[in-house]
């Protein structure tokens, strides 16, 4: 399991602000995109538990994000699969965090990147 760690701030001259400022007051003001840190959320995708355990079963996932703070539970048999399919997992900090670099507007436990092709 390959673990992600987000840049720990966002460099201005002579400043350093921290993820959680860009995300949630320079995001709105500014247009700033808040997958900075995952940019491939950006293009086809799979979001939630069910969608992404379906895209892995098909052979269309690509790479797999898991929130840290999803429900064990919930996410294990996903964890297996992907193991079991060899498709690299990526924990992500928060659900809230990895449902905003989807663009939604809730918390997301998993989310896939989709291969190009079969999107």
């Amino acid at each position: 399991m390959v673990a992600w760690e987000k840049p720990h701030g966002f460099h201005l001259p002579g400043r350093v602000l921290p993820h959680v400022f860009i995300d949630t007051v320079l995001g709105p003001l500014y247009n700033v995109p808040v997958s900075l840190g995952y940019p491939d959320l950006k293009g086809q995708r799979a979001v939630g538990v069910r969608s992404v355990t379906k895209a892995v079963l098909r052979g269309q996932a690509v790479r797999v994000y898991i929130a840290r703070d999803a429900d064990e539970a919930v996410v294990a048999g996903l964890r297996k699969l992907c193991q079991e399919r060899q498709i690299p997992v990526v924990e992500v900090p928060t659900m809230g965090e990895l449902g905003r670099a989807c663009g939604i507007e809730v918390g997301a436990s998993a989310a896939a990147v989709l291969r190009e092709e079969d999107a």
